[in-house]
């Protein structure tokens, strides 16, 4: 089974998906063995456990759903159902609760990596609750020009190291919020909107990229910070600096540094935001001023919101 699932994903995606034995399986219970054999499943950027169900197994979705539940508390990873086969109507109940299944063949769906494929059967909408970091990546890259359109899957995974399976769930949530097309042919992204009319539009969409702030005593070798905040925003406004140095960087390379050196934020001579993309992506080794400008828009002082209405009329036409 779970090399007709590799299988899939190479046919109709183009990824390579790294399937071996999950050797924690043990810690399972004894009804969950004797259920499914467990498979950990890796892609570029997505990792889950495939269950695959047993000749005998029954499957409903509130029991799978359940059983996932139990498997992520124990392992701390999603998994997907893979079964041979499963009659329509019962995989439209497993879409409606968001359960993730593979029936090689039939029917691909795996909502938190914004997977959706069926064959030989008609396409059921995709649903979104908000924009993902690459999308988001992608209007603000668009916003300042950084590349021509129609952009292709190839150009935006080479420009911004995304796999190709998140930048296609990407493209289907611009497409979904509206904010971009793709062309039927091609299936390049187009953004029809003038750069004002998107970033209008795109705001009520768009995160805050800082999920933390940390005070540090010190920034250490090896990672690499960007002004940000108030630190920033001084240097390209009539705002005065503070006495804290504000700076940012990828939460994702912080973490792998395992550092030691924090301090409460009141105290700290070096005020560190910890960030969901790269600070960088965008804006040539500095923060750009629209992702700057989603990390203040809420500060409550009022000099900091004329600083920011300052700073975007130097971006806006």
């Amino acid at each position: 089974m779970y090399n007709r699932v590799a299988t899939e994903f190479k046919r109709l995606l183009g990824v390579s998906l790294e399937i071996t034995d999950y050797s924690q399986k043990t810690a399972f219970s004894y009804m969950l063995n004797s259920l499914y054999d467990f498979y950990l499943c890796k892609t570029n950027d997505t990792q889950f456990l495939l269950m695959c169900g047993k000749d005998k197994a029954e499957f409903t979705p509130g029991r799978v759903a359940r059983h996932m539940v139990q498997i992520q508390s124990i392992s701390g990873l999603p998994s997907v159902l893979a079964a041979e086969s499963m009659v329509p109507y019962k995989r439209q109940r497993f879409i409606e609760k968001h359960i993730p299944f593979i029936i090689p063949g039939k029917q691909t769906y795996i909502p938190f990596s914004g997977i959706f494929l069926t064959e030989g059967g008609p396409k059921i909408e995709k649903h979104f609750d908000e924009l993902g970091n690459l999308a988001q990546i992608l209007i603000l890259a668009r916003l300042m020009q950084k590349f021509t359109m129609p952009l292709s899957i190839a150009d935006a995974t080479a420009m911004f190291s995304y796999s190709r399976i998140s930048v296609i769930r990407a493209f289907d949530e611009l497409e979904y919020f509206q904010l971009g097309q793709r062309n039927p042919r091609s299936k390049y992204l187009e953004f029809p909107l003038t750069s004002n009319d998107l970033w209008k539009k795109a705001l009520p969409y768009l995160k805050n990229p800082c999920k933390k702030r940390i005070g540090m005593e010190y920034i250490p070798d090896g990672l690499s910070t960007f002004p940000a905040g108030i630190t920033a925003l001084s240097e390209r406004s009539m705002l005065s600096a503070d006495t804290q140095v504000c700076l940012a960087a990828e939460a994702k390379e912080f973490n792998k540094l395992k550092l030691s050196n924090q301090c409460p934020i009141d105290d700290a001579p070096i005020i560190l935001e910890l960030w969901k993309y790269p600070p960088c992506i965008i804006g040539n080794n500095s923060v750009d001023n629209y992702s700057l400008y989603l990390t203040l828009q809420n500060d409550t002082d009022a000099r900091v919101q004329i600083a920011l209405d300052e700073m975007m009329k130097g971006v806006l036409l």
